[in-house]
């Protein structure tokens, strides 16, 4: 990593950050430095930024790993601005898959339940793109909650959408899930084996690792989901790659699908709930 001190140009501290972070992410930071809007970072590039006191810090933070958007507070996703920080998982380009798979479904005045919402952007960004919509998150964390009531209540949802705070492996039954037309769920599905890059050890553990190499959601909603669920309920689970062989043993039965992200990879797992 290139040592920075100083007054350095924008262009120099993009162009290392690029090296080791997505472009996208790289400019973000470097707007967020300069304090320019993202789409007009091209007519800055040549200006010189003051890397002293909190700029340095944050910036040699970054180049040891620390996520951009809990720097920036902002991450972007089905072309909103959400908040973020470090109490949620930072949402991933990839999960817009579930959300677009989702609104497919047509049906008037849909009940949508959005298990492990987090940051709430799953549940909000539908809503958001279906206006006759309301909605439930929730959550084991409380501190979770109160990020997506910020953004819940940045985009005016919050006469449509509600928050309850509860563990969805041994409480979910709390609510009545049988109203719902379709459920969400981003779950942990991390194994707690697997080594990871340092800056998602940023983000909290509880959101992303799960027991049972990663499927113990996915085995603990399949009962719970069945058993409560109505006819033909959709649900549609987030799942990790290289998951789809063993969800396949797991949901055996089941009428399920997978939908590819655009990678290429089976990012979706699409169930539809029948006796």
């Amino acid at each position: 990593m290139k040592s920075f001190d100083g007054e350095v140009l924008a262009s120099e501290i993009l162009s290392e950050l690029s090296r080791f972070l997505p472009l996208y992410q790289a400019r973000e930071f470097v707007s967020y430095l300069l304090g320019v809007d993202y789409k007009d970072l091209h007519n800055h590039l040549s200006r010189k930024i003051e890397l002293r006191g909190y700029k340095k810090f944050i910036v040699r933070k970054v180049f040891e790993g620390y996520p951009v958007s809990y720097v920036t507070k902002s991450r972007e996703f089905f072309g909103y601005e959400f908040y973020v920080d470090e109490r949620v998982l930072i949402p991933r380009h990839e999960t817009e898959i579930l959300v677009e798979e989702a609104l497919k479904i047509d049906i008037k005045k849909p009940k949508v339940l959005d298990i492990c919402t987090g940051s709430g952007v799953i549940l909000a960004t539908y809503l958001l793109k279906k206006g006759d919509a309301t909605g439930l998150g929730v959550d084991i964390s409380l501190p979770a909650l109160e990020v997506a009531m910020i953004n819940l209540r940045k985009y005016n949802l919050l006469d449509r959408a509600c928050l309850v705070c509860l563990d969805a492996v041994s409480d979910l039954d709390s609510v009545k899930i049988s109203e719902f037309d379709i459920i969400l769920c981003n779950p942990p599905y991390i194994s707690k084996s697997e080594k990871l890059s340092n800056s998602v050890l940023y983000e909290p553990h509880n959101a992303l690792f799960a027991e049972d190499d990663g499927y113990y959601f996915y085995k603990k909603l399949l009962r719970i989901l069945y058993k409560s669920c109505k006819e033909d309920t959709i649900i549609f689970f987030e799942i990790g790659d290289g998951m789809s062989e063993e969800l396949k043993k797991i949901f055996s039965g089941k009428e399920i699908s997978f939908i590819e992200d655009y990678a290429g990879k089976k990012r979706v797992l699409r169930w539809i709930n029948s006796k």
